[in-house]
């Protein structure tokens, strides 16, 4: 006797409340980021299997950060951008994930001294670019503005690329050697 094909059924989503503060929409269900920004949760949208990540700011963010996401073989990725509260550009940007932990937590991409163009700040030449690697997240040094070739990156920021994990309550570089990006997916954020 053969057993019947099992068929998988679709996710049954809640809508999103309309006060989330970000939502990462390219999964089945959405993810979305709830709270008053000094206590926030990256809640899933999923009715039949909820879940819900505890989410801790960067202590630079304050009130001043917008945040973004992508749904990666990882988990949710969640880019925090603090704004210049004098213009609307970006003046440091963060990256989180909780890489199959309760609590996504985050760590800087940017790292050394701001270019200027037109007397206006506009953030280093070179950040870090976050990719997934062999179940990994990998955060490699990526020009962002153009020209960045003319320049060399900052030394602390080739420091900080590499492996990343959560230790000790935080998301940080490990001492585990970074492979070859050749069949990594970079994460699909658009970076300030």
């Amino acid at each position: 006797m053969t057993e019947p094909p099992s068929v998988e059924l679709a996710p049954v989503c809640a809508p999103p409340p309309a006060a989330a503060l970000a939502l990462v929409a390219d999964a089945p269900c959405p993810w979305i980021l709830v709270g008053d920004r000094s206590e926030l949760a990256l809640r899933a949208t999923d009715m039949v299997a909820p879940r819900a990540l505890v989410v801790v700011p960067p202590e630079a963010c304050r009130a001043r950060c917008s945040y973004t996401g992508a749904s990666t073989a990882l988990g949710p990725v969640v880019l925090a951008t603090r704004h210049d509260p004098a213009s609307e550009l970006a003046d440091a940007a963060f990256i989180g994930a909780a890489l199959g932990g309760g609590t996504l937590r985050f760590t800087p991409l940017w790292y050394g001294a701001s270019a200027h163009g037109d007397s206006t700040a506009l953030g280093p030449s070179y950040a870090l670019v976050p990719w997934v690697c062999e179940g990994m997240l990998v955060l490699a040094v990526g020009g962002r503005l153009p020209g960045a070739r003319a320049e060399e990156p900052a030394r602390a920021l080739e420091q900080a690329s590499g492996v990343y994990a959560i230790a000790d309550d935080e998301l940080r570089r490990t001492d585990q050697a970074t492979p070859a990006l050749t069949g990594c997916t970079r994460v699909p954020l658009e970076l300030p």
